[in-house]
């Protein structure tokens, strides 16, 4: 297996992957772009709010998951804290 960093998604003809959710619909508008046309794909990506195609070799934004001491593994779980918080 080779690991490519500086592209959103692969496509290998029988095999095609990406990392994370973003690259995933970066994915699905090219397997669009590439069944249905360009003109669907950007109409689709127009309706998602997204942009019709994103280049690679874009840096993220998060080198690694992090937890702050203290803090709970459950991404929903700061939820609760916030809403208290935010209607007082």
């Amino acid at each position: 297996m080779r690991v490519d960093a500086d592209v959103l998604y692969i496509d290998e003809g029988d095999v095609l992957t990406s990392a994370g959710k973003a690259a995933g619909l970066d994915l699905r508008l090219h397997l669009v772009r590439t069944d249905h046309g360009t003109a669907v794909a950007n109409a689709l990506a127009r309706s998602l709010v997204v942009p019709p195609h994103r280049p690679g070799g874009q840096a993220q934004f998060i080198p690694a998951a992090s937890r702050t001491a203290g803090t709970t593994s459950s991404p929903t779980s700061c939820r609760g804290h916030w809403n208290a918080s935010s209607t007082r």
